[in-house]
């Protein structure tokens, strides 16, 4: 009975003991597993992780051209609709124009008005300057005749009443001169420049027209960049005014990427460093680079900054905004993608993009300078040569 007993105490002892060595055996297991992960974490993040900043707080953005009216009227036709594709230049709306032309061809009349007027004035001119040599003439012949007369009479070869008449007419002579040299004073000073264009009547004439020529080609409203039409909010027969919006344009072949990280990620975090952007819509990656670091974090930025000066704060992490250009060649290759859309972001910190540091292209809207130019050297040109027929 004891053997048995003795027995069974044993058998009690080798299993308690093979449970602890089965113990043993689980927690260093465990512990070996937890030193693995571990050591794999570290040389991850020192070998592979630390070489670049993630975050997914990110989203797409892009210029948003809202295009205008410079001029008030009333719409005739309009060629765009919301989600449209368009370039540079097309002709989205246009306006009536009967208005505008009757001003242009007011403006028309009144520099053709300006120039004759001006031009008679340069021909009053060349007659005022004859006028004064015929007078000149009169002048000289009238003193000859004065002088020679004077000493007829002083040798009482002719009478004083002859005498007289001489004296008068040297006299008058001389106030006609006078009279002459003053007009020819006067018309220098009224076609004063010898240029027509830069005399006063006919430069503001000038003005006028081109105001009038701007204004009408201002009826039509062109787009200023490609991209895609959105917010339309005008009708054919609507009335505008100037700086009314009519619609937007999404400028989606120079996308950026506004990515958010956090306040410690952005000590590693320099322009010009290459990014990883991947995103949600198409589920493709985007290249791209670090063009900008914001001033300041979100919440010091936004319209009302959060106050902290409170018994109860807590330390929030704050966000920094950094500005991602995409790569034009990317933005081909993989197509646009809507702005506002989500994006991941990862910077790579040991490689650089090579930074163009030429501007972007300014696209210029205005009306054709060298054809107004050459439409009022014809208006002019075609005046002077009625007025010296």
């Amino acid at each position: 009975m004891n053997d048995n007993n003795n027995q069974s105490v044993q058998n009690e002892e080798l299993e308690q003991s093979n449970q602890n060595k089965s113990a043993i055996k689980k927690i260093a297991f465990f512990l070996g597993s937890l030193g693995i992960i571990g050591a794999g974490y570290f040389s991850y993040d020192h070998f592979y992780g630390s070489k670049f900043e993630n975050t997914e707080n990110a989203y797409v953005n892009a210029n948003q051209n809202i295009i205008t009216s410079q001029i008030p009227g009333t719409i005739s036709e309009i060629s765009i609709m919301d989600t449209q594709n368009v370039g540079v230049g097309f002709k989205a709306i246009k306006l009536e124009t009967i208005d505008y032309q009757i001003a242009l061809d007011r403006a028309k009349n009144d520099l053709a008005r300006a120039v004759r007027s001006v031009k008679s004035l340069e021909i009053n001119q060349n007659q005022n300057e004859e006028n004064v040599q015929s007078k000149i003439i009169d002048f000289n012949k009238a003193k000859s005749d004065f002088i020679r007369d004077q000493k007829a009479y002083e040798q009482q070869v002719i009478s004083k009443e002859q005498f007289d008449g001489s004296k008068h007419k040297f006299e008058q002579s001389k106030i006609g001169l006078d009279t002459a040299k003053i007009g020819l004073k006067n018309s220098q000073v009224l076609a004063l420049s010898n240029n027509i264009q830069e005399h006063p009547d006919v430069s503001k004439a000038i003005n006028f027209y081109k105001q009038a020529y701007i204004d009408y080609s201002r009826t039509i409203i062109s787009v200023p960049s490609d991209g895609v039409v959105a917010k339309k909010s005008v009708y054919v027969g609507q009335r505008i005014s100037p700086n009314q919006p009519l619609f937007t344009v999404i400028d989606t072949n120079n996308e950026w990427v506004d990515a958010n990280f956090k306040e410690s990620q952005i000590e590693k975090i320099q322009i010009g460093q290459k990014v990883e952007l991947y995103s949600d819509v198409n589920k493709k990656t985007y290249q791209g680079y670090v063009v900008g670091i914001g001033a300041g974090s979100g919440s010091a930025l936004s319209l009302l900054p959060a106050q902290n000066a409170t018994g109860n704060w807590i330390k929030v992490v704050q966000r920094v905004p950094v500005r991602i250009n995409i790569l034009k060649e990317s933005i081909k290759q993989n197509g646009s993608l809507p702005i506002g859309t989500s994006i991941h972001a990862k910077v790579v910190l040991e490689e650089r993009h090579q930074i163009d540091n030429n501007k972007s292209q300014v696209i210029e809207f205005s009306y054709n300078e060298e054809k107004l130019k050459e439409e009022i050297q014809n208006i002019i040109s075609e005046n002077i040569k009625v007025e010296l027929e």
